[in-house]
């Protein structure tokens, strides 16, 4: 079954390489606007320039990065849903197991977890778990709150996340109170929370016994 492991490694590898990319591109855009504002000595106004320019920072260092970041960890954990329930149906047919975890109760997540554990016995790492469900919160306040903290039943593990000081901040830390509960999320966040889902899918592989594809 390594072409499985070989899918994983791929869609997260070029998932990674995509948010590289964009964020260049946003960071190279903001760069190409403020230095072109105004092109001539003739055309500059030092009040209308102070308004252009935090306009573009406003958009290029606020609004672009959240729904370009939003949007990644959204796609992340479509990838990791959606992988982990093909995995469940691969290791299904290789034990000859008779449910899929699909027959489960719960959510995707719910559902891939205690098959593996439960019903093929496949021995988890729960420490990677724990920061795919923290993910999974973050992406549920997301779509569900676009991004309000407060507004997610989530909020009191979300708070703590924040305070963690791994990638998570809110919009009083961000700018100066505005949009004070709502999420904003680094770079960084991004590729570590793609780095932990390829760690689960390792470990998964791992303890199912399934070849290394290097």
């Amino acid at each position: 079954m390594i072409w499985m492991q070989i899918e994983v490694e791929s869609v997260l590898k070029h998932l990674a390489e995509y948010h590289k990319l964009v964020e260049a591109t946003i960071a190279k855009d903001m760069t190409d606007k403020t230095e072109n504002l105004f092109q001539s000595e003739d055309e500059y106004d030092p009040a209308l320039f102070d308004v252009e320019l935090d306009e573009a920072k406003w958009i290029y260092e606020s609004y672009f990065p959240r729904f370009l970041r939003y949007s990644l960890i959204v796609t992340t954990v479509m990838i990791l849903e959606t992988q982990l329930a093909e995995l469940c149906d691969v290791i299904k047919n290789k034990k000859g197991l008779a449910v899929r975890a699909k027959d489960l109760k719960g959510d995707t997540l719910s559902q891939c977890k205690k098959y593996l554990e439960d019903v093929a016995k496949v021995s988890l790492i729960q420490s990677l778990w724990d920061k795919v469900i923290d993910l999974s919160k973050v992406r549920n306040c997301i779509v569900h709150a676009m991004g309000d903290m407060e507004l997610s039943n989530d909020r009191i593990r979300l708070r703590d996340l924040v305070k963690a000081n791994q990638g998570l901040t809110t919009g009083d830390t961000v700018f100066s109170g505005l949009e004070k509960n709502t999420l904003y999320i680094s770079p960084d966040y991004c590729m570590l929370s793609i780095e932990n889902i390829r760690q689960v899918f390792e470990d998964i592989f791992k303890s199912a016994g399934f070849q290394s594809s290097a």
